[in-house]
């Protein structure tokens, strides 16, 4: 393009959860004007994009518009780096799931009981309407969210 030589930023990434969520931001950036190409990892968390006459800051409001969180990247890191970072992410989201787990578990143990010893009670189906409505709120939030995005 008029001799111009291509420059490539990457970004790190942040909110991202599944392939779609990839989709929408590579989706985002390829809008961008002077956009030539676009790769985003998932894995990695990082988006490479190249073209001419990019202005990251302008990158990175593209990402943000989309929903999802980015820096730009200044310095490359060493894979270790990138590993122990992806590593972290993992873990932390393990951690929420776990957290998850256990609070829809402590839910529903009771409403389990509540249902097969008092279902005769006209005031269980509310408590069991409210505690589902807590679960659905606290455990399923993360879809929502994701969803919403």
């Amino acid at each position: 393009m008029n001799g111009q030589e291509s420059i490539t930023h990457e970004l790190k990434l942040d909110g991202l959860h599944c392939a779609s969520c990839a989709h929408n931001v590579e989706s985002a950036l390829e809008q961008q004007p002077g956009v030539a190409s676009v790769v985003v990892s998932l894995t990695q968390a990082r988006a490479s994009i190249s073209g001419h006459d990019l202005d990251p800051a302008t990158l990175v409001q593209a990402v943000q518009a989309a929903g999802y969180d980015a820096e730009v990247v200044t310095q490359r890191q060493a894979p270790a780096e990138l590993r122990s970072a992806l590593e972290q992410r993992q873990s932390t989201n393990e951690r929420q799931w776990k957290r998850r787990a256990i609070i829809g578990l402590s839910i529903w143990i009771p409403m389990l009981i509540l249902h097969w010893t008092l279902h005769h009670a006209d005031w269980v189906p509310w408590v069991l309407c409210v505690l589902g409505t807590v679960v659905i709120i606290s455990v399923g939030g993360g879809f929502y969210r994701s969803a919403w995005q």
